[in-house]
């Protein structure tokens, strides 16, 4: 006999169901009852100010989930790099986990392209933190780039460009699946011999 699936909590469920909701109807478009609903709470019980003062405190709680997924996954880069432990295996896999993350952001990227006039500094600080993780790990692998933020911006706007390519025409470019494009990514950054 299976037990039941256990309910993501209630705090859990309302960040997945407002960002959701964020994304397709927008902030202003989205109301709390809305989002209680969603999250299968009575509507208009309050028991999302149980949680959240403010559907802007929902987006600033999920902003600050990715950012720390974001530094979780920089931080494992850096103690790789900082080990010597970088070769193209691993440098793939870790440009895969990017893959994942971009993934999980999927439904704010679609926020912020919804609404980037009114969030310009979230997307600011989304960018600038990619960025940051990309410099964090090719800048440690001392391949003589003397710009170490343009080969981070380089490997962020090559991974982000293949994940949101992908989505756009709904197949890989080129029919290259996302294991090749990593590995080749990662032949480039680590060059002709493939280590670090």
């Amino acid at each position: 006999m299976s037990s039941p699936t256990a309910r993501p909590p209630t705090r859990e469920r309302i960040l997945t169901e407002a960002l959701r909701l964020f994304a397709e109807k927008g902030v202003d478009g989205t109301a709390v009852t809305d989002i209680e609903s969603a999250a299968g709470l009575s509507p208009g019980s309050g028991s999302f100010y149980r949680h959240f003062d403010s559907k802007q405190d929902v987006l600033d709680a999920v902003v600050e989930g990715i950012l720390e997924a974001s530094a979780a996954s920089q931080g494992e880069r850096l103690r790789e790099a900082d080990a010597g432990l970088l070769d193209v295996t691993t440098l793939r896999d870790q440009y895969l986990s990017v893959f994942d993350l971009l993934g999980n952001m999927g439904q704010l990227i679609q926020l912020l392209a919804r609404e980037h006039e009114r969030l310009p500094e979230l997307a600011q600080l989304l960018a600038s933190r990619m960025v940051e993780t990309g410099v964090a790990t090719e800048g440690r692998l001392a391949l003589g780039v003397e710009d170490e933020q343009a080969l981070g911006a380089i490997v962020l706007s090559a991974l982000s460009g293949y994940h949101l390519a992908t989505l756009f025409f709904g197949a890989p470019p080129g029919g290259v699946d996302r294991e090749r494009f990593a590995t080749a990514l990662a032949h480039l950054v680590l060059g002709a011999d493939g280590k670090h």
